[in-house]
């Protein structure tokens, strides 16, 4: 590295290594180790962006972020860290949102992973992919591994006549019961579906510390909805607690998608005043663009919860057997029987 910017920096003159040309070239170097490990480069999310859930991010601090922080502290720790978490709840909870914090508040590489994407139809190809993930997660440590969509990836087996995700369970088994053995990478794992999840998975020592992502109470949709504002221009007349008491059922995907409704109102609102100047672009200033509280109201009357109340109810009934009194000790759930549900 040092090599390569006095060679750019000489220019044929004497050679003279800066403060400057250092910190440059660190920024931008790249370790040999990495040069081949694609890894996926979320945007930097801090825990402030992301509303509510703090339960969640007081359990993610404790398993994730302190033996990163105090890892000599933790070294000494007489019993094996937790290195797998599962993130479960309906969907558009934030939990892909969540994990992209971590990755950043934990200053840790991340590894996404789509469930369906490891899947090859090619005998031992699967199960290489599996092996590949977990290696270039050592390779790129301190790292994250994020399985989206597990429940695709991982089913309960004997259900698929192919047998491939039956031995991509075996793999990840296999893989899961060496990954304490790798130091300072870690497993997360989301699905809306934990019921349909292989049960091996949930047993101590793999993914063994389950966290809930319930639908947003008032409160929290409050939260989430000044998060999702806060650089955006508010009218004096928004009152947010309002909205949040009017949004019941909302998720948190949901109020994004009402507040980009609104923006849309306040841009259409403008492009038809312009239409009517005779300027043609006219002299709008952007900078006094301001979302009020009618664009908000008319923006709720066009948007509705994306879950159905009769999928809120048949959540409920699998999720109750994941989210009792124990909920992060997944013990006593690898025998469970998974209630049967379809979602038309």
């Amino acid at each position: 590295m040092i090599h390569s910017k006095l060679i750019e920096s000489s220019n044929g003159t004497d050679l003279t290594l800066t403060d400057e040309d250092v910190y440059k070239t660190i920024s931008t170097y790249k370790p040999l180790h990495l040069r081949f490990t694609q890894l996926f480069e979320p945007p930097v999310i801090s825990w402030s962006d992301v509303g509510g859930l703090q339960r969640i991010k007081k359990s993610l601090t404790e398993s994730i972020l302190w033996p990163t922080t105090y890892s000599k502290l933790f070294k000494n720790y007489p019993l094996p860290l937790r290195t797998g978490v599962l993130l479960y709840g309906p969907q558009g909870t934030g939990k892909t949102l969540l994990a992209s914090a971590v990755a950043s508040e934990c200053k840790l590489n991340i590894i996404s992973v789509k469930g369906p994407e490891l899947l090859n139809k090619f005998i031992g190809a699967s199960e290489k992919a599996v092996r590949d993930t977990f290696k270039k997660a050592k390779n790129a440590s301190p790292c994250v591994i994020f399985f989206d969509e597990l429940d695709s990836l991982a089913p309960r087996r004997g259900r698929d006549s192919t047998g491939v995700t039956d031995r991509v369970v075996n793999q990840l088994l296999a893989e899961l019961d060496g990954v304490e053995e790798l130091e300072g990478v870690y497993v997360l794992a989301a699905t809306n579906r934990p019921d349909l999840i292989d049960p091996a998975l949930l047993r101590p020592g793999r993914l063994d510390k389950l966290l809930y992502f319930p639908l947003p109470d008032a409160a929290e949709r409050l939260m989430i909805l000044e998060a999702l504002t806060k650089n955006v221009v508010l009218d004096a007349d928004v009152d947010l607690k309002n909205l949040a008491d009017s949004t019941e059922n909302f998720t948190g995907a949901d109020l994004k998608g009402l507040l980009y409704n609104a923006l849309l109102e306040v841009v259409h609102h403008h492009c038809h005043h312009e239409e009517g100047n005779n300027n043609g672009e006219g002299a709008f200033d952007d900078s006094v663009i301001k979302v009020k509280y009618v664009h908000l109201k008319t923006a709720l009357n066009k948007t509705q919860p994306s879950i159905l109340e009769r999928d809120r109810r048949r959540f409920d009934e699998i999720y109750s057997q994941f989210n009792g009194p124990n909920e992060e000790i997944a013990h006593n759930l690898a025998n469970t029987v998974g209630v049967k549900a379809t979602f038309a």
